[in-house]
């Protein structure tokens, strides 16, 4: 069958390599643990701002897919970009500057290079 690939293709190959490596990385912490008993919560675990970036990743990925075709890819994209950067504590004018930029380059990716279909939103785009 001749023609381009189906755009679920990406994001499957993406989702099968994360799925593996995954595996890899919690098999590699058993055998270091030696074997999957006990578990102790981590030092880390007891910071509510290492918690909150923690948490920030899915839900911004539900985020998105909930408002991506009400708002567009790149001004639901740009907010949840600022968003994470200022958990990170970014200043205000770099992580505005990144969340734009970053969001603009997605898009411009994943339409012109991958020529996958994104959600505009409701403001039409002069490119």
């Amino acid at each position: 069958m001749a023609g381009g690939a189906s755009p679920r293709l990406f994001p499957q190959i993406m989702g099968a390599a994360l799925m593996v490596l995954g595996g890899l990385v919690s098999a590699r912490g058993a055998i270091r643990a030696g074997g999957i008993g006990g578990w102790e919560q981590p030092p880390w675990a007891a910071d509510p701002l290492k918690i909150a970036r923690l948490i920030y990743v899915p839900c911004a990925i539900i985020a998105f897919a909930l408002f991506a075709h009400v708002l567009g890819t790149i001004p639901i994209s740009a907010l949840l970009i600022i968003g994470y950067a200022v958990l990170w504590r970014t200043g205000p004018l770099a992580a505005l500057t990144f969340g734009i930029c970053f969001s603009v380059a997605i898009y411009l990716f994943f339409t012109a290079v991958m020529r996958v279909p994104l959600p505009i939103g409701p403001v039409p785009l002069p490119f």
